[in-house]
């Protein structure tokens, strides 16, 4: 029962403040990475103020959005089982660049677990249309193929003395048969740094690009999830930027993206979203 009682209560947000020594507001935090700071003689903890000991590389988050994070469903209002929801699904996030992903929850929403669960089969008959749109059964095999062949590559790269004879000429033989197949050279295979083919979501994020996915699932979110609860600063197409570490002085940044953009506007209208980006023009 007290197991019961304590899920019906937990909050998904700590809200602890962190404070640059100049007394500037950087960011929220967990009270997990509250205590990690002070037990590491990184902070003082004064209330829920976590005053850092030292000068950190930035200023974390833009003021605009430094109003903490209501513990409440963004579609109901409710704040009791909550959980917290991507609304840019990791699958895809995980393959974004390190600007786009990083240490950042601006697109972290809570919700409780019914309008949670109900909103996913929205967003998986998304992701299926994805999937249907952008991963032929061709590049499926390209996909399976080109994997096998970058294996045999560096297997024979790296182990051909290990390898009898005969097993080496099947190897090869393979190897050059799937190469000659998707005219693919033996340095284009090594030399593949950004490999679209590596994973399935990957292929989407590819050739969607990352701003335009972004924008899509934010705005079908919305248009979905009828959420009623966002916070004040929050539109579909305001993306954060993570500063490098070598921006030392300077604040993460709030990107607006254009939404009459014309590759952009193409794709609102394909994915049924236009009239819901209309809202934002």
């Amino acid at each position: 029962m007290g197991n019961k009682n304590s899920a019906l209560i937990r909050v998904p947000y700590d809200n602890y403040k962190m404070i640059h020594p100049d007394g500037t507001l950087m960011c929220f935090c967990s009270k997990k990475k509250a205590n990690w700071y002070a037990n590491k003689g990184l902070a003082t903890l004064e209330g829920n103020n976590v005053n850092l000991s030292f000068v950190p590389n930035g200023y974390g988050d833009p003021f605009v959005i430094l109003e903490g994070r209501s513990n409440i469903c963004v579609i109901s209002g409710e704040t009791s089982h909550l959980t917290k929801h991507h609304v840019i699904p990791t699958q895809y996030r995980k393959h974004f660049r390190s600007k786009f992903k990083d240490k950042n929850s601006s697109d972290l929403m809570v919700l409780t677990r019914k309008t949670h669960d109900k909103y996913e089969l929205s967003a998986n008959d998304f992701k299926e249309k994805l999937y249907n749109e952008y991963v032929s059964p061709d590049l499926i095999s390209k996909f399976n193929e080109l994997s096998e062949a970058k294996s045999l590559e560096n297997t024979l790269s790296k182990h051909i003395s290990k390898i009898p004879p005969s097993k080496q000429i099947y190897m090869q033989m393979k190897l050059e048969g799937i190469l000659e197949r998707w005219n693919i050279s033996l340095e284009d295979l090594k030399d593949i740094n950004y490999d679209p083919f590596d994973d399935i979501n990957k292929i989407i994020v590819h050739h969607l690009g990352e701003i335009n996915l972004i924008v899509l699932w934010k705005l079908h979110f919305v248009k979905y999830g009828k959420p009623k609860h966002l916070p004040n600063w929050w539109k579909p197409n305001l993306i954060k930027i993570i500063k490098t570490k070598n921006d030392i002085l300077a604040k993460s940044e709030l990107f607006e993206v254009d939404l009459k953009n014309e590759i952009l506007t193409k794709l609102l209208i394909k994915y049924d979203l236009y009239e819901t980006a209309k809202l934002y023009f």
